[in-house]
């Protein structure tokens, strides 16, 4: 296990506990942001004393601008005397605006010996990385989560990632938003430094932390996708793409005669391509070939009465395509 991040989480009486998604946008004063700051930053030298463990809190470069947080973080760790190596701000706000204060920052801090993050690294903002001084960066959640969506997904985050190791030359990369056993073993070929989603342990109280550790550790055997099984989920995923565009079309009346025949020639060509594959063991390809014979045997006249039952059959599918 890598570490922890301390995520925020707000408790109220008649709301449950909300999500920083929830509150945090509506959050426009720069004071009121600066005390939330503190309360992470505080929370985060009392759990590292508690664990001696490396943990992160996400936090803006406009707070760590500001000499009120400076001081204020400066007093704390004279107070705690934690080990700061193991401590990570994970930057959210790095884009070509505040790019020019990230150096700047992180001078600033170097005698404190905290780790920084990126938490977002996407095609934009990696436009600015060039020459910055991060220790890790973090692959945006969105990237992560289409790489098991979508085929462009998968060339998004590969273009990405080359980009970052190959030109850029960072070493150490992580990726989000790992939600399923597909996802992790596809993001697991890109060999990323470490991983983290709601698969692997969902944000939980101190307490139950020693769960998610066993959890993790038996996580540890997850294999990547080997390249017969990366083919198949690309069929899968060009079966799925042709059957919801399919649905869709046909939820706005919009199938005729010529577009059904134009979609039976197009799953006919992803049948062709479940019979030469070499691998037997992608489970979903049974259902693939069931659900594509019903359709090459169907007539453009009993459509209406076939649409129903198929829009369950493909939902059914994606499920499990996702937890294949």
């Amino acid at each position: 296990m890598y570490g922890y991040e301390l995520l925020l989480r707000w408790r109220r009486e008649n709301l449950g506990v909300l999500l920083p998604s929830d509150f945090l946008f509506d959050i426009r004063e720069p004071k009121l942001e600066i005390l939330i700051s503190k309360f992470s930053f505080t929370q985060m030298l009392k759990f590292n004393k508690e664990t001696n463990s490396l943990c992160s809190i996400n936090i803006s470069l406009e707070v760590l601008k500001s000499d009120e947080f400076y001081h204020f973080a400066s007093r704390a760790i004279e107070k705690y005397a934690p080990k700061t190596e193991l401590f990570m701000f994970e930057i959210t706000d790095f884009n070509d605006r505040t790019a020019a204060d990230f150096k700047l920052i992180r001078q600033r801090y170097a005698d404190f010996g905290i780790k920084f993050a990126l938490n977002n690294a996407n095609h934009q903002n990696s436009k600015y990385l060039k020459g910055m001084p991060f220790d890790i960066i973090k692959i945006d959640m969105r990237l992560c989560l289409d790489v098991a969506k979508k085929r462009e997904g998968i060339k998004n985050l590969l273009d990405l990632v080359k980009y970052l190791r190959g030109e850029l030359k960072f070493e150490k990369l992580g990726a989000q938003g790992i939600e399923n056993a597909l996802s992790r073993r596809l993001l697991k070929n890109f060999k990323f430094n470490f991983m983290q989603g709601n698969f692997l342990g969902k944000a939980v109280d101190r307490r139950e932390i020693t769960a998610i550790i066993a959890k993790l550790k038996e996580a540890k055997g997850a294999k990547p996708i080997t390249k017969d099984e990366f083919e198949n989920f690309l069929i899968a995923l060009d079966y799925k793409n042709i059957a919801l565009e399919f649905l869709e079309n046909a939820e706005h009346g919009d199938i005729t005669d010529l577009r059904f025949e134009v979609f039976q020639e197009e799953i006919k060509e992803i049948k062709t391509r479940i019979e030469k594959s070499t691998s037997h063991k992608f489970m979903l390809n049974t259902e693939i070939n069931k659900q594509i014979l019903d359709i090459l045997a169907l007539e453009f006249e009993d459509l209406q009465n076939f649409i129903t039952k198929y829009k369950a059959r493909v939902d059914k599918f994606i499920l499990n395509l996702e937890e294949s």
